[in-house]
């Protein structure tokens, strides 16, 4: 693991695919669109986790501009104090996130960030994008974003990975759910996660191999490196 090498493009297949997306605007997307899309690789980031009291004001760059915040929302816990999630150790109290790469997407330059957390129904984003929500009852969601934007928002690391498993995000959704239930009311801090998540769902997706693009192995969680087979 840890090769720079990533599969090839989508030919003609993705063309004819891409030729039926018609959305003018990141709020347009709709969970039916989201769920038919084919996920062709994954990346996931890094940012440092402190509780959301204490992060202020918002960030007030262009979205195209877009940096990660110094903290990022929690939700829970005390003002100022690293949550105590999954051991010892500061790469373990980060947040995680997965941008999705998308072949119907591919040419539009964008993807879908998908996450799980203690977020309510209905809770905005921080890239102020339409955020949509698997349930009602809160947790997993996702947000349609500009690559760019992904990659400007993760602070601590950015891991590229190429997967043996491409389907429609439906089908994925369905798969990482078969032992797990990603609604709000099962989150737990030490339990079942963020990080918890995405070792979920990279495993499901089954890593071909990985290229850490910014930071080092050092700001990726335990739970992940193991599941990433990190040396």
């Amino acid at each position: 693991m840890g090769s720079n090498q990533f599969g090839s493009r989508c030919g003609n297949g993705h063309d004819k695919l891409s030729q039926s997306i018609n959305i003018s605007s990141l709020d347009d997307y709709t969970l039916e669109d989201l769920k038919s899309f084919t996920i062709k690789g994954i990346q996931f980031g890094t940012n440092p986790l402190v509780d959301s009291i204490i992060i202020g004001e918002k960030n007030s760059v262009k979205k195209e501009d877009y940096s990660a915040p110094p903290v990022i929302g929690f939700h829970q816990g005390f003002p100022g104090v690293l949550a105590d999630l999954v051991g010892i150790g500061k790469n373990n109290c980060v947040h995680c996130f997965c941008f999705l790469e998308v072949e119907e997407l591919e040419e539009k330059d964008e993807g879908i960030i998908i996450e799980f957390g203690e977020y309510a129904y209905g809770d905005p984003n921080d890239f102020e994008v339409k955020t949509l929500y698997e349930s009602r009852k809160g947790g997993l969601r996702m947000y349609v974003v500009k690559t760019k934007w992904f990659e400007n928002y993760c602070s601590l690391a950015r891991v590229k990975c190429t997967i043996n498993k491409k389907e429609i995000l439906e089908d994925i959704l369905i798969g990482i759910s078969r032992k797990h239930k990603w609604r709000l009311e099962f989150y737990d801090r030490k339990k079942q996660n963020c990080h918890d998540f995405v070792a979920v769902l990279l495993n499901y997706l089954e890593i071909i191999n990985y290229e850490i693009c910014q930071g080092n192995k050092d700001n990726v969680p335990d739970k992940i490196q193991k599941v990433l087979k990190m040396k």
